[in-house]
């Protein structure tokens, strides 16, 4: 896990993919949740072994890196999906690099309702471990193999957990709602 005072810069390097970590603001990220959700998360880097790298900012520089997120170019509806925090913005090249018109992105919004109905942070690590070795697997390309399974999903409840169109290169997930379809699911 990386911390620093700006995502501009970083590095994909040996990385296959980077997830930068988006929190609205410095009281945000001092909630029980975000405490809990940071152990996760420290879990889920450690487990992307060389492959992935989870960059946060120190929590002094959340609007400082948030707005570095912001100035890249966004649609409209999709800057609206970075103020569902704190979540996870994926992609596959250096920082400074990356455009989402020309470059795969995927946005994981991991607790954009905390505050309307409290989840149990326990419902994330399923998800986070699948990520994890998704990632940590040489012959999966992690965007390839999450969008076809979006694209195969035709229940309506399930289809409500994403926000895809088709026309651009990156997608969101509700990782909230995402949680609590997996439980459900595997009772």
């Amino acid at each position: 896990m990386h911390i620093t005072h700006s995502y501009k810069g970083s590095i994909q390097g040996k990385f296959r993919y980077s997830f930068f970590l988006l929190y609205e603001d410095y009281i945000q990220a001092q909630t029980s949740f975000a405490r809990e959700l940071d152990l996760r998360l420290e879990r889920f880097a450690r487990n992307m072994k060389d492959d992935g790298v989870l960059v946060r900012p120190f929590l002094g520089d959340i609007e400082r890196t948030k707005s570095d997120i912001m100035l890249k170019r966004w649609t409209q509806d999709e800057m609206n999906q970075f103020g569902k925090t704190p979540g996870l913005l994926v992609i596959d090249k250096d920082f400074d690099e990356f455009n989402p018109r020309e470059h795969p992105w995927l946005y994981l919004n991991i607790g954009g309702h905390i505050n309307d109905s409290p989840v149990s942070i326990d419902e994330y690590d399923d998800i986070l471990e699948t990520l994890a070795k998704i990632v940590a697997d040489p012959e999966r390309d992690f965007f390839e193999t999450a969008l076809p399974v979006i694209r195969r999903l035709k229940l309506a409840r399930f289809a409500e957990i994403f926000e895809a169109k088709p026309e651009i290169f990156g997608f969101s997930v509700d990782l909230k709602r995402a949680a609590s379809m997996l439980r459900s699911m595997l009772r």
